[in-house]
């Protein structure tokens, strides 16, 4: 059963860069999801998601990724055996990363099938 989705109590939504409620599902290996916001002068931000995993095969993972202006830091990975069909919440701080207008966060799939499936719900980014 998938969870319903949250919104921000006003009080937290002045310290958002992003905050998506839809689900975005990614299949199948190659496939990715990327946004990109300014999180220029930010000192204590937070990249906070729902993830569901499903149908995942040995080898199978997706991998979150932030670029910081000039590469790409994987920040978390979710493999085979964290597929249980089940959300699951990741709060991940990003302040010890050099953070900086050219942010982003990219969700790449490297799954073996079409019928493997990743639900990203709730995507939060604070400053």
């Amino acid at each position: 059963m998938q969870q319903p989705a949250r919104h921000l109590p006003a009080w937290l939504a002045a310290y958002c860069a992003v905050h998506l409620v839809a689900d975005s599902l990614l299949t199948s290996s190659g496939s990715s999801a990327t946004r990109a916001v300014s999180l220029a002068g930010s000192t204590s931000s937070h990249l906070i998601f729902d993830y569901k995993a499903n149908l995942f095969e040995a080898g199978d993972s997706v991998v979150v990724k932030i670029y910081n202006g000039t590469s790409w830091i994987t920040v978390q990975t979710i493999s085979d055996g964290q597929d249980d069909n089940t959300y699951h919440h990741s709060d991940i701080n990003l302040s010890s990363y050099s953070l900086n207008r050219s942010f982003q966060v990219s969700f790449r799939s490297l799954m073996s099938d079409a019928d493997d499936y990743f639900y990203i719900d709730n995507l939060l980014i604070t400053k």
